[in-house]
């Protein structure tokens, strides 16, 4: 995948917002260092309203607390 497809996409878990990978070491310092294109926390780019319309329930599946241990 690194030297094939080093940034690619696909859907998320809601089947729409798309996820990003980046695999690349240097991609990835590259974006996380570049705080004018790239966003870290929605709460900087958002209101406060267009974060809670944003945030869905959490996933059973994803839920530690919701998912009983067996």
């Amino acid at each position: 995948m690194r030297e094939s497809d080093p940034v690619f996409s696909q859907p998320g878990i809601d089947g729409t917002t798309p996820i990003w990978f980046v695999t690349r070491h240097d991609d990835v310092l590259a974006l996380l260092m570049d705080d004018e294109r790239f966003v870290l926390d929605p709460a900087l780019v958002l209101t406060p309203e267009e974060l809670e319309e944003n945030r869905g329930p959490i996933p059973a599946e994803l839920n530690a607390r919701a998912t009983p241990i067996c």
